[in-house]
């Protein structure tokens, strides 16, 4: 319920709204939307927008909502506080240390997802570690710790869904990985530190994902290349990058995608050949999205060049691709979701078939929405008895999983069967 306790009206709110050219109508519709974002279901009506117009204030979450919303229709930056809503938070990803910001974020207020973050450039001085009286000096042990918490996490992630992954490794992420990079050490292991730690991050953040709480995925992500900024380790920066590319792809922010990709290639460069892989796989998709065929498939072609002279591999390092490995089952299910965007019927379920034949039987997650993407596939494409054979068999894994993302697919699979009707032609 709007908060009635201001009386003057908000000029700042009423010109942002006038800019914006919107209706009442259509401006609640984009909130929910960007409320769905951060796993949020609103659904306000003209009279809530005509009380903050009198000047009553929202929740503090939905004035941050509505300052992003209304920021994206006028194409910059906007802050609650910008509009007049008191309690505003600032525009930024994040402030601080990095360090200190990973110990605090797990209890800091949600926040939107916000589309026009600046893509970042290198901190010309690292900024030095926060110390902590008394703390002991860290080392190898360290190190392997974190290394051995991130695999884990993982192939927590992939087998059981994002909700036990994050049970797994929330309370070492934010307490004694916080401890551990404020302890003395060795440079060559606080760079170690730093770069294990940004790859935790990245995994927590693909748990939010998982459960559709995209504005702390992206803080994470955006704390994982800071982290990696500070190690001055360009793969790690580029991995962070990608994972943030993924994310404007499954929310449908396309252009910014492919702007996050492109950023994530630049340092990729200095990676070994898997990590090229793996940030050209996700350059391709967001091609194939803004429906550039030929820039995908030179993507896909390029990265399955470098793979080749890599030794096949069914699962890597905590089951996910990282900096040594990209699984091939990875690999096939992208381009399967890169020909499916560019509305290769024929083409996409090959690739899904391709992955299943090779995707690890304890991946329980990945299996299930390659099911889900086929079953939907066939059941667009006019095939519903095969359609459900594979929707049953995603259905069949899901008691062990806790994943909102898979749930969400099982419903859209559901509305096409119930459908049953056919595409557009394939191209």
């Amino acid at each position: 319920m709007p908060d009635s306790s201001a009386s003057h009206a908000n000029t700042a709110l009423r010109e942002a709204v006038a800019a914006s050219g919107w209706t009442a109508v259509e401006l609640l519709r984009a909130l929910n939307s960007t409320a769905a974002e951060v796993g949020l279901t609103v659904r306000y009506e003209r009279t809530a927008l005509a009380h903050w117009l009198r000047g009553s204030r929202p929740p503090p979450l939905i004035g941050d909502l509505l300052a992003e919303t209304l920021g994206r229709r006028l194409g910059r930056p906007l802050s609650a506080v910008d509009l007049g809503l008191l309690g505003g938070r600032p525009t930024g990803p994040l402030g601080g240390h990095p360090v200190e910001e990973l110990a605090h974020l797990d209890t800091a207020p949600a926040r939107p997802y916000r589309l026009r973050s600046v893509l970042p450039s290198w901190p010309t001085h690292p900024l030095p570690p926060p110390t902590r009286p008394g703390a002991r000096r860290v080392g190898t042990v360290q190190v392997q710790a974190v290394a051995a918490l991130a695999a884990d996490a993982a192939r927590h992630h992939n087998r059981f869904g994002g909700q036990v992954a994050r049970a797994l490794l929330l309370t070492p992420l934010t307490r004694h990985v916080p401890d551990w990079l404020r302890a003395p050490a060795g440079e060559t292991d606080h760079r170690a530190l730093l770069v294990h730690a940004s790859a935790l991050c990245v995994v927590a953040a693909r748990t939010y994902v998982d459960d559709g709480r995209h504005g702390t995925a992206q803080r994470y992500l955006h704390l994982a290349r800071q982290l990696a900024e500070q190690a001055q380790d360009a793969p790690a920066r580029a991995l962070a990058l990608r994972a943030l590319s993924a994310q404007a792809t499954l929310l449908g922010h396309h252009a910014h995608a492919l702007e996050l990709a492109d950023a994530a290639l630049m340092d990729a460069t200095a990676g070994p050949p898997e990590v090229r892989a793996y940030v050209l796989v996700q350059q391709g998709i967001c091609a194939a999205h803004l429906r550039d065929a030929r820039r995908s498939h030179a993507a896909f072609d390029a990265a399955a060049a470098l793979l080749s002279d890599s030794p096949p591999q069914q699962t890597g390092p905590g089951h996910d691709p990282g900096r040594t490995s990209y699984p091939r089952a990875a690999f096939h299910y992208q381009r399967a979701l890169a020909e499916t965007a560019l509305g290769r019927t024929r083409q996409a379920l090959a690739a899904f078939e391709r992955s299943l034949l090779v995707r690890a039987p304890d991946e329980h997650r990945p299996l299930a929405l390659t099911r889900l993407h086929i079953a939907r596939l066939l059941a667009m494409d006019g095939r519903l008895q095969q359609a459900r054979h594979h929707a049953d068999e995603a259905w069949s894994l899901h008691g062990t999983l806790r994943s909102a993302v898979v749930t969400a697919e099982r419903r859209r699979v559901d509305a096409a069967v119930a459908q049953g009707v056919r595409p557009r032609a394939e191209r």
